[in-house]
């Protein structure tokens, strides 16, 4: 009978190969349909061979030395170059004098034209208006409102899937206080904590939404390899803009903050889906709390608006297309002609003294006994007055 580690061995093996499978499956059926609309497709097919064989070598040799597999990572880059090699020539549906109502046209210091397109972050007509507007203008440099930390945005995706399913909220809810007190446990800041709940609220939104987000990102990337376009990635890191936003909330409304979106059911009607379809997940998030916690739309939005419009401005190119949620386009009008202090909006804050409240905060909700007494006994008075 084979022991536990061979047990995993193999079904580390199967799961690679069903994946390899189906990767196999999908993208020969994608290079068939290209080749039935005229397109050379017997490189891409030889070369998809190739990969998928010698993905499936990697991942046993993997299996062997005992280290993580690279299978998937190997598949979504060939999903990604198969998807830029068989998508058919975008054709613009406007001219420069006939732009759509999302594109405004400013002038850059040194001169430059800058095409700046406001987008909805879930919407195949924004992801239809980047590209024809790359492959209209044909620009020196594409700026895409993404950083370093969400380039995966630009590979093939599906929609998020939650930690937590509809339905089971009170049972998982728990697994994700858990998994967030484990966190502070590790060492990890409380803004990292902050940041975690929230990707975890946007992966719920997103799938309730049932549309992959991001994607006129992805056309805009996409175009521009394809014209021969500077890819520049004008937004400010997620995690500092979350580590500041963060900083500006006193202890009191950090716990009143966390409570709130630790213990308030996420119900998305469908009203609210065509809402999301017009603007960024975690803007619109920060819409909603915008009454009750007016800093962190400082933070979240008119800090990257200044951020945004300094990156894009001083892109040293001829014609420049910048793709930005339509929640951005004012404040970077706004903001085009002035003076905007780099440094300051890059500046970390200090590290806050909050763990121990978010310590005792989370053990309460997790379910830990003693320490939810303890959070309890320490916190009530001091909660009842402060937080409400």
């Amino acid at each position: 009978m084979p022991g536990p580690m061979v047990t995993r061995s193999l079904a580390a093996m199967n799961e690679d190969e069903a994946a390899v499978e189906a990767a196999r499956v999908t993208l020969l059926q994608r290079l068939t349909e290209a080749r039935e609309r005229g397109q050379d497709t017997s490189a891409a097919e030889a070369a998809v061979q190739r990969e998928l064989e010698h993905a499936l070598e990697a991942g046993r040799a993997a299996r062997i030395a005992g280290v993580e597999s690279p299978v998937p990572a190997t598949l979504s880059q060939l999903r990604a170059q198969i998807e830029f090699a068989t998508t058919p020539p975008t054709v613009p549906s406007f001219t420069l004098d006939t732009l759509p109502p999302s594109v405004s046209v400013l002038t850059s210091p040194h001169g430059g034209t800058v095409y700046l397109i406001g987008t909805a972050h879930v919407s195949a007509e924004s992801e239809r208006e980047v590209a024809e507007l790359v492959a209209l203008v044909k620009p020196q440099a594409v700026a895409l409102e993404l950083c370093r930390a969400r380039t995966a945005l630009l590979l093939p995706q599906s929609p998020s899937s939650p930690s937590s399913k509809a339905g089971d909220g009170a049972v998982n809810a728990k697994s994700v206080w858990r998994e967030l007190l484990a966190a502070v446990r590790e060492g990890g800041g409380t803004d990292g904590v902050f940041h975690k709940l929230l990707a975890h609220y946007v992966a719920q939104v997103s799938s309730k939404v049932n549309v992959p987000v991001g994607a006129e990102i992805r056309a805009g990337f996409l175009e521009a390899r394809r014209v021969g376009a500077r890819v520049v990635l004008a937004d400010r890191l997620i995690t500092l803009t979350l580590r500041r936003a963060w900083a500006a909330l006193s202890t009191a409304r950090k716990l009143k903050l966390l409570y709130m979106m630790l213990t308030e059911e996420i119900d998305v009607s469908a009203e609210d889906i065509e809402q999301l379809k017009k603007a960024d997940m975690l803007e619109a998030l920060v819409e909603e709390l915008r009454g009750a916690f007016p800093e962190l739309v400082t933070y979240v939005m008119e800090e990257r608006d200044l951020y945004l419009t300094a990156m894009i401005r001083n892109i040293p190119a001829d014609s420049v297309v910048a793709v930005v949620g339509m929640g951005h386009v004012r404040g970077i009008k706004q903001a085009w002609g002035s003076e905007i202090d780099m440094r300051a909006l890059n500046q970390a804050p200090a590290a806050d003294g909050f763990k121990l409240h978010l310590k005792l905060l989370l053990s309460a909700l997790a379910g830990t006994a003693v320490a939810g007494v303890v959070a309890l006994g320490y916190g009530a008075r001091w909660a009842y007055r402060e937080m409400f």
